[in-house]
């Protein structure tokens, strides 16, 4: 076999000055690299008139790239990019980008050399978490999949980056913009939606480990362990591990993170296949303060909590940590009934429970829990003297069970695929802030997680500022048939979907109604086609529907702590709603990729999520934000290897983001009818270029985002700004029994520059504005995420 190999080897390099060759991966190989127009291994041939006699074409395929980590070094763009061949505008990235980043890498962080993607991140290496927003839609806006199941929060549609999911174990992540699939399982699709899939186990016992180093003291461990083919079962497993340790980038306190990804694979006879998906996370991080404007201009990045306790003050940093452990575990089932029928379902479980910190000051005799006033005891068991001031521990908690199932079956009859299914969850969400004891002496919780030692009333249970539940029910039935006409040059998919969501809320604070309702019934058509033109052009146009479902806090009162007065009413909020028509056009050929999509978005019940303190915790609160009218186009270009080993990507977006109607302020209209949305840049372009040559690697990211607004009235906003990420490294094929072992460095803000680069809390307007009716209306300021300055990591890494 050595030898085979060896001749065909030496045949691939004689062709090289005859023909235009180029090196195929092997797909099977470890980790994959899933090179979407590969055409296998091996050699292989194909005809084509010439002069009207008919010549024949050999096409070598070559190994490539050996790597541990799924490294191809031929996918267009180092990654970047992806052949696409739906009816839709999708922005894949794929093995050869993801393992060439830092890796602790987040998906969000991942997405965002992609033409409309403008992320932040709260710390360089996304262990914190981080935001972002597609053709100006934000996260929560964006239905988010792994592995087939929603991982969007079920209370407010957001979602977590940092709590799924190693980068080891990332095969793809795929970003449809505007719109979802019929199929897709999600109450949070009005902007798009997000795919991210796990590698497959491998058929070869072994594994991988990756010990990594960097800026801040930051320290990770990483090991894959994988069975390898269990004998004759068809069964093949891997379990991951990886532990980080590190301090926060811009202040005192630390970050910590465990993760165990899992994924088992049964093949069955004709086809079938059973996959097993798991990830949990512990998170113990530190949360910072994101400052306004005149903050940061006066302290740049030095603004942080108090590294020492301070008397009668709530900003020492260790009552400020967010603590949050996460399990997602989904068994998606693929069966060939017969070689036209095919059945699917893909039953999934979460659970997810922890608290954003926080800490409040409590007056005895003027506190409140909901509309009553209310006595507090002290940890003797005392009722407290009026006037009494005692710091407290007030963290928001949350605890989230969800379990669902999407079932759909496939009948191709002809030219026609016809898929129909249904889709079904039920999901129990848990909100509450109370008050524990800090220690007066180390000025700590006395429990991080706010579950015990809590203050009493005279009635013997927690006092609390916020205590809700909310008991959801989802219903979706879809339906969809896809046709093949003209030789399958065209091809249409028609669809539709109707969800029905019930939530039963429950509110126990003294004096707020109990039990509040809502049901919400939205049918949503869609409608797209492609038509190939030749062999290297195809065009593609899209009319699709999607909702975002209001959170579910929009259902609760919210009560002062202080007064006992009404802080926020409860409302009724209809879904967001948006109707999408795209045309787009891509060129494919075995060197260059290109895509061009122009887009029409409008929203009616636009809805955006708001960072706010609620009696000292920090809570996601929402504003019904009226019209929207968004328009634009993207851009992304790529190559294959050129130049021997150069692999360069660009992408561009134009956004037109304009708010339709003035917005309600108290009893007047605030004048925001004309004005652009929030965090909508009108301009984004990134620059990439990877060069790969099997044994040293580099890639150089740039990407410009343009000025964006932080309030409706467009009075305050972020300058347009650049990122720049580096990659070198080296590998080598083989070390004793060191697989492919290699050193990798990762740098990022080279220039350790210092601004802002995301809205973390907007405001209606940073000055007073009159109103439209004449009254007068005070501004606030809004506040940022901040640039994190100059990171660096080194890892090793190798198979085994």
């Amino acid at each position: 076999m050595k030898k085979i190999i060896v001749a065909a080897l030496s045949l691939s390099t004689a062709l090289c000055s005859i023909n235009s060759v180029y090196a195929k991966t092997d797909a099977a190989r470890r980790g994959g690299g899933n090179d979407a127009s590969s055409s296998g291994h091996g050699a292989g041939s194909s005809s084509r008139s010439v002069e009207g006699r008919t010549t024949e074409s050999i096409r070598v395929t070559g190994q490539g790239v050996i790597s541990n980590n799924g490294v191809t070094g031929r996918a267009p763009g180092g990654g970047l990019m992806a052949p696409q061949h739906g009816p839709k505008t999708k922005q894949t990235i794929t093995r050869d980008y993801i393992a060439t980043q830092a890796p602790t890498s987040n998906p969000v962080q991942l997405l965002a050399m992609l033409p409309g993607a403008n992320t932040a991140s709260s710390d360089p290496f996304g262990l914190q978490g981080s935001t972002i927003s597609v053709r100006g839609m934000t996260s929560g806006q964006i239905g988010w999949l792994f592995e087939g199941m929603p991982l969007n929060d079920v209370g407010n549609s957001a979602f977590y980056a940092n709590d799924v999911v190693l980068s080891e174990d990332l095969q793809q992540v795929s970003l449809t913009p505007g719109s979802s699939n019929i199929n897709t399982p999600t109450l949070s699709a009005s902007g798009g939606l997000v795919e991210m899939n796990m590698i497959d186990p491998s058929h070869h016992a072994g594994g991988m480990i990756d010990a990594a180093y960097g800026s801040y003291n930051t320290s990770r461990e990483f090991i894959r362990l994988e069975s390898g083919d269990i004998g004759h079962t068809g069964v093949r497993s891997f379990v991951s591990f990886a532990n980080v340790h590190g301090n926060d980038w811009r202040g005192p306190g630390k970050v910590k993170s465990k993760q165990v990804d899992a994924k088992l694979v049964k093949d069955w006879a004709g086809g079938s296949q059973t996959r097993l998906a798991l990830s949990y996370a512990a998170q113990d991080t530190q949360e910072d303060r994101y400052p306004t404007l005149s903050q940061f201009e006066k302290y740049g990045n030095s603004q942080d909590y108090n590294y020492t306790k301070i008397r009668n003050t709530t900003n020492y940093y260790k009552l400020h940590r967010n603590m949050f452990q996460s399990m997602a575990a989904t068994l998606p089932n693929e069966i060939n009934v017969t070689r036209r029928f095919h059945l699917s379902e893909t039953p999934y479980l979460y659970y997810g429970y922890g608290n954003g910190g926080g800490a409040s000051t409590l007056t005895a005799g003027s506190l409140y829990s909901g509309t009553q006033k209310t006595a507090l005891l002290d940890p003797d068991g005392n009722v407290m003297a009026n006037g009494t001031q005692v710091m407290a521990y007030t963290p928001s908690i949350a605890k989230t069970v969800r379990i669902g199932n999407v079932f759909k079956g496939t009948l191709e009859l002809g030219n026609h695929t016809i898929t129909g299914g249904y889709w079904y969850e039920w999901s129990d969400k848990m909100q509450q802030t109370e008050a524990s004891y800090i220690d007066p002496v180390s000025g700590e919780a006395a429990n991080v997680w706010g579950q015990t030692y809590n203050y009493l009333t005279p009635n013997g249970y927690p006092y609390a500022s916020r205590s809700q539940i909310t008991f959801s029910q989802v219903h979706m039935w879809f339906i969809e048939d896809q046709i093949d006409l003209l030789q399958k040059k065209l091809h249409i998919e028609v669809g539709f979907k109707d969800a029905f969501v019930k939530r039963d809320g429950y509110n126990s604070l003294p004096g707020a109604p109990y039990r509040a309702t809502t049901s919400n019934n939205v049918p949503l058509p869609q409608v797209s086609a492609t038509y190939k033109l030749g062999k290297h052009h195809e065009f593609y146009v899209v009319g699709a529907t999607n909702f975002r479902l209001a959170p579910n806090t929009s259902m609760f009162n919210v009560y002062s702590g202080s007064t006992g007065k009404l802080a926020t009413a409860a409302t009724s909020q209809n879904p967001e709603y948006s109707i999408e028509e795209e045309i787009g056009y891509r060129y494919h050929s075995d060197l260059f990729l290109a895509d061009v999509a122009f887009f029409n978005y409008n929203f009616t019940n636009r809805q955006l999520s708001l960072n706010a303190y609620q009696n000292g915790a920090l809570v996601s609160e929402n504003v019904n934000a009226g019209g929207q009218t968004t328009r634009g186009v993207d851009i992304e270009v790529a190559t294959r290897p050129i130049l021997y080993h150069l692999r360069p990507f660009a992408s561009f977006e134009y956004l037109h983001a304009s708010i339709d109607n003035n917005l309600h302020v108290g009893n007047d209209l605030l004048p925001t009818k004309g004005k652009t949305q929030i965090m909508t840049p009108s301009i984004q372009a990134a620059l990439g270029l990877n060069y790969d040559d099997s044994h040293f690697f580099a890639s150089v990211n740039l990407k410009y985002i343009g000025k964006q607004y932080a309030t409706f009235m467009n009075d305050q906003h972020i300058p347009g700004y650049f990122t720049n990420n580096v990659t070198l490294g080296y590998r080598m094929h083989k070390l004793g029994f060191l697989k492919a072992p290699q050193f990798q460095l990762n740098l990022s803000n080279i220039a350790d520059a210092k601004f802002r680069t995301g809205v973390y809390s907007f405001t209606n307007a940073a000055q007073t504005t009159q109103g439209v009716y004449g009254t007068s209306m005070s501004g606030s300021a809004p506040t940022y995420y901040l640039m994190p300055g100059t990171s660096a990591m080194f890892s090793f890494s190798t198979g085994f």
